[in-house]
Protein backbone atom coordinates (compact mmCIF):
# COMPACT_ATOMS: atom_id res chain seq x y z
CA UNK A 1 0.00 0.00 0.00
CA UNK A 2 0.91 3.67 0.28
CA UNK A 3 2.92 3.07 3.46
CA UNK A 4 5.06 0.36 1.80
CA UNK A 5 6.12 2.77 -0.94
CA UNK A 6 8.26 4.66 1.57
CA UNK A 7 10.36 1.58 2.42
CA UNK A 8 12.63 1.63 -0.66
CA UNK A 9 13.27 5.38 -0.25
CA UNK A 10 14.35 4.89 3.37
CA UNK A 11 16.44 1.83 2.46
CA UNK A 12 18.14 3.85 -0.23
CA UNK A 13 18.89 6.66 2.22
CA UNK A 14 20.26 4.25 4.81
CA UNK A 15 22.52 2.30 2.42
CA UNK A 16 23.68 5.13 0.15
CA UNK A 17 27.48 5.45 -0.01
CA UNK A 18 29.71 7.83 -1.86
CA UNK A 19 31.43 6.46 -4.94
CA UNK A 20 35.14 6.68 -5.50
CA UNK A 21 35.87 9.19 -8.21
CA UNK A 22 38.42 7.31 -10.31
CA UNK A 23 37.58 9.05 -13.54
CA UNK A 24 40.89 10.85 -13.82
CA UNK A 25 43.83 8.47 -13.65
CA UNK A 26 46.60 10.95 -14.40
CA UNK A 27 49.64 10.45 -12.24
CA UNK A 28 52.34 12.94 -11.39
CA UNK A 29 51.80 16.24 -9.68
CA UNK A 30 48.13 15.43 -8.97
CA UNK A 31 49.26 12.88 -6.39
CA UNK A 32 47.34 9.93 -7.81
CA UNK A 33 43.60 9.36 -8.01
CA UNK A 34 41.49 11.33 -5.57
CA UNK A 35 39.38 9.10 -3.33
CA UNK A 36 36.34 10.92 -1.96
CA UNK A 37 35.81 8.21 0.69
CA UNK A 38 38.84 9.43 2.54
CA UNK A 39 37.32 12.89 2.74
CA UNK A 40 33.65 12.17 3.44
CA UNK A 41 31.74 9.91 5.83
CA UNK A 42 29.56 7.26 4.13
CA UNK A 43 26.57 9.05 2.67
CA UNK A 44 24.29 6.49 4.37
CA UNK A 45 25.10 7.93 7.78
CA UNK A 46 24.47 11.47 6.60
CA UNK A 47 21.38 10.63 4.55
CA UNK A 48 19.67 8.60 7.31
CA UNK A 49 20.00 11.64 9.55
CA UNK A 50 19.11 14.20 6.87
CA UNK A 51 16.07 16.50 6.68
CA UNK A 52 14.95 14.36 3.72
CA UNK A 53 14.83 11.24 5.91
CA UNK A 54 12.95 13.21 8.60
CA UNK A 55 10.38 14.27 6.00
CA UNK A 56 10.00 10.75 4.59
CA UNK A 57 9.40 9.32 8.10
CA UNK A 58 6.89 12.08 8.82
CA UNK A 59 5.03 11.41 5.55
CA UNK A 60 4.91 7.67 6.22
CA UNK A 61 3.65 8.43 9.75
CA UNK A 62 0.80 10.48 8.24
CA UNK A 63 -0.11 7.58 5.93
CA UNK A 64 -0.17 5.13 8.87
CA UNK A 65 -2.32 7.58 10.83
CA UNK A 66 -4.89 7.72 8.01
CA UNK A 67 -4.96 3.91 7.94
CA UNK A 68 -5.62 3.84 11.68
CA UNK A 69 -2.21 2.24 12.38
CA UNK A 70 -1.46 4.51 15.32
CA UNK A 71 1.47 2.58 16.86
CA UNK A 72 3.30 2.44 13.50
CA UNK A 73 2.62 6.15 13.04
CA UNK A 74 4.13 6.95 16.45
CA UNK A 75 7.27 4.94 15.67
CA UNK A 76 7.89 6.93 12.47
CA UNK A 77 7.15 10.22 14.25
CA UNK A 78 9.81 9.31 16.83
CA UNK A 79 12.31 8.58 14.04
CA UNK A 80 11.51 11.84 12.29
CA UNK A 81 11.78 13.90 15.50
CA UNK A 82 15.05 12.19 16.45
CA UNK A 83 16.54 13.63 13.27
CA UNK A 84 14.69 16.98 13.34
CA UNK A 85 13.07 17.82 16.66
CA UNK A 86 11.18 20.82 15.30
CA UNK A 87 9.47 18.91 12.46
CA UNK A 88 5.96 20.37 12.73
CA UNK A 89 4.34 17.61 10.60
CA UNK A 90 5.72 14.91 12.88
CA UNK A 91 4.59 16.72 16.06
CA UNK A 92 1.06 17.23 14.69
CA UNK A 93 0.82 13.60 13.48
CA UNK A 94 2.19 12.29 16.79
CA UNK A 95 -0.51 14.16 18.74
CA UNK A 96 -3.23 12.76 16.45
CA UNK A 97 -1.82 9.20 16.78
CA UNK A 98 -1.76 9.50 20.59
CA UNK A 99 -5.39 10.64 20.52
CA UNK A 100 -6.18 7.69 18.23
CA UNK A 101 -4.82 5.41 20.96
CA UNK A 102 -6.98 7.20 23.54
CA UNK A 103 -3.91 8.84 25.11
CA UNK A 104 -5.42 12.34 25.16
CA UNK A 105 -3.53 13.51 28.26
CA UNK A 106 -0.18 12.46 26.71
CA UNK A 107 -0.98 14.35 23.49
CA UNK A 108 -1.87 17.45 25.52
CA UNK A 109 1.25 17.22 27.72
CA UNK A 110 3.50 16.90 24.65
CA UNK A 111 1.98 19.89 22.91
CA UNK A 112 1.89 21.98 26.10
CA UNK A 113 5.67 21.49 26.41
CA UNK A 114 6.09 22.57 22.77
CA UNK A 115 3.86 25.62 23.30
CA UNK A 116 6.16 26.73 26.12
CA UNK A 117 9.25 26.36 23.92
CA UNK A 118 8.42 27.53 20.37
CA UNK A 119 5.04 26.05 19.38
CA UNK A 120 2.95 29.10 20.24
CA UNK A 121 4.46 30.83 17.18
CA UNK A 122 3.29 28.08 14.82
CA UNK A 123 -0.42 28.12 13.83
CA UNK A 124 -0.50 24.34 13.21
CA UNK A 125 0.96 23.56 16.64
CA UNK A 126 -1.48 26.03 18.25
CA UNK A 127 -4.41 24.36 16.49
CA UNK A 128 -3.19 20.85 17.46
CA UNK A 129 -2.88 22.07 21.06
CA UNK A 130 -6.46 23.44 21.05
CA UNK A 131 -7.79 20.14 19.66
CA UNK A 132 -5.78 18.10 22.22
CA UNK A 133 -7.02 20.27 25.09
CA UNK A 134 -10.63 19.96 23.90
CA UNK A 135 -10.37 16.15 23.57
CA UNK A 136 -8.62 15.73 26.95
CA UNK A 137 -11.28 17.82 28.69
CA UNK A 138 -14.02 15.93 26.87
CA UNK A 139 -12.59 12.58 28.00
CA UNK A 140 -12.21 13.72 31.62
CA UNK A 141 -15.68 15.27 32.00
CA UNK A 142 -18.54 13.36 33.67
CA UNK A 143 -21.06 11.57 31.46
CA UNK A 144 -24.18 13.46 32.58
CA UNK A 145 -26.52 11.11 30.75
CA UNK A 146 -25.02 8.12 32.60
CA UNK A 147 -25.20 10.09 35.89
CA UNK A 148 -28.96 10.47 35.38
CA UNK A 149 -29.29 6.97 33.96
CA UNK A 150 -30.93 8.05 30.70
CA UNK A 151 -30.16 8.04 26.99
CA UNK A 152 -28.58 10.94 25.14
CA UNK A 153 -31.80 11.36 23.16
CA UNK A 154 -33.94 11.66 26.31
CA UNK A 155 -36.71 14.29 26.26
CA UNK A 156 -36.86 17.08 28.86
CA UNK A 157 -39.61 15.16 30.66
CA UNK A 158 -37.48 11.98 30.79
CA UNK A 159 -34.48 13.96 32.06
CA UNK A 160 -36.52 15.48 34.91
CA UNK A 161 -38.02 12.10 35.85
CA UNK A 162 -34.53 10.55 35.90
CA UNK A 163 -33.25 13.48 37.98
CA UNK A 164 -35.97 13.09 40.64
CA UNK A 165 -35.33 9.37 40.89
CA UNK A 166 -31.53 9.73 41.18
CA UNK A 167 -31.59 12.73 43.53
CA UNK A 168 -34.00 10.87 45.87
CA UNK A 169 -31.65 7.88 45.76
CA UNK A 170 -28.61 9.93 46.83
CA UNK A 171 -30.29 12.56 49.02
CA UNK A 172 -28.29 13.11 52.25
CA UNK A 173 -31.46 12.68 54.39
CA UNK A 174 -31.65 9.05 53.28
CA UNK A 175 -28.10 8.28 54.40
CA UNK A 176 -27.97 9.82 57.88
CA UNK A 177 -26.90 6.54 59.49
CA UNK A 178 -24.41 5.53 56.78
CA UNK A 179 -20.64 5.45 57.34
CA UNK A 180 -18.71 8.67 56.70
CA UNK A 181 -17.30 7.14 53.52
CA UNK A 182 -20.76 6.25 52.18
CA UNK A 183 -22.15 9.65 53.19
CA UNK A 184 -19.38 11.35 51.22
CA UNK A 185 -20.04 9.17 48.15
CA UNK A 186 -23.77 9.92 48.21
CA UNK A 187 -23.13 13.66 48.74
CA UNK A 188 -20.84 13.73 45.69
CA UNK A 189 -23.34 11.73 43.62
CA UNK A 190 -26.19 14.03 44.75
CA UNK A 191 -24.16 17.10 43.73
CA UNK A 192 -23.29 15.55 40.35
CA UNK A 193 -26.95 14.70 39.66
CA UNK A 194 -27.82 18.38 40.25
CA UNK A 195 -24.98 19.48 37.95
CA UNK A 196 -26.19 17.07 35.25
CA UNK A 197 -29.72 18.50 35.33
CA UNK A 198 -28.42 22.09 35.37
CA UNK A 199 -26.53 21.45 32.10
CA UNK A 200 -28.96 19.12 30.32
CA UNK A 201 -32.14 21.02 31.27
CA UNK A 202 -30.90 24.13 29.45
CA UNK A 203 -31.14 23.72 25.64
CA UNK A 204 -28.12 25.97 24.97
CA UNK A 205 -25.94 24.22 27.57
CA UNK A 206 -27.11 20.77 26.49
CA UNK A 207 -26.19 21.53 22.88
CA UNK A 208 -22.67 22.59 23.94
CA UNK A 209 -22.35 19.48 26.12
CA UNK A 210 -23.42 17.27 23.20
CA UNK A 211 -20.80 19.06 21.07
CA UNK A 212 -18.13 17.86 23.52
CA UNK A 213 -17.60 20.80 25.90
CA UNK A 214 -17.11 20.33 29.65
CA UNK A 215 -18.90 22.36 32.35
CA UNK A 216 -16.22 25.08 32.63
CA UNK A 217 -16.07 25.58 28.85
CA UNK A 218 -19.89 25.68 28.65
CA UNK A 219 -20.03 28.41 31.31
CA UNK A 220 -17.27 30.37 29.51
CA UNK A 221 -19.14 30.20 26.20
CA UNK A 222 -22.51 31.16 27.69
CA UNK A 223 -20.92 34.17 29.48
CA UNK A 224 -19.10 35.23 26.29
CA UNK A 225 -22.38 35.06 24.34
CA UNK A 226 -24.15 37.14 27.03
CA UNK A 227 -21.35 39.74 26.99
CA UNK A 228 -21.53 39.96 23.20
CA UNK A 229 -25.33 40.38 23.34
CA UNK A 230 -25.02 43.13 25.99
CA UNK A 231 -22.38 44.98 23.98
CA UNK A 232 -24.54 44.79 20.88
CA UNK A 233 -27.58 46.02 22.85
CA UNK A 234 -25.62 48.93 24.37
CA UNK A 235 -24.17 49.96 21.01
CA UNK A 236 -27.62 49.80 19.44
CA UNK A 237 -29.15 51.92 22.24
CA UNK A 238 -26.30 54.44 22.08
CA UNK A 239 -26.76 54.74 18.31
CA UNK A 240 -30.52 55.45 18.71
CA UNK A 241 -29.90 57.94 21.49
CA UNK A 242 -27.85 60.05 19.05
Amino acid sequence: GAVDAYGPVLDLLATATTTTSNGNKRTGSSGGSSNSKTLLPPLGLVAAASPLAANVYAERATCSLRLGEFAASLRDCARSLYVKDDAVDAHVTKAAALRGLGRHDDALADLAALMERWGSNDPRIRHAYDVAEFEARKKNRPDYYAVLGCRSIATDKELKAAYYQRSREHHPDRHVTASDDDKRKHEQAFKLVGEALEILDNPQKRKLYDDGYDKAAIEERIQAAERAANNHHNRHRHHHHH
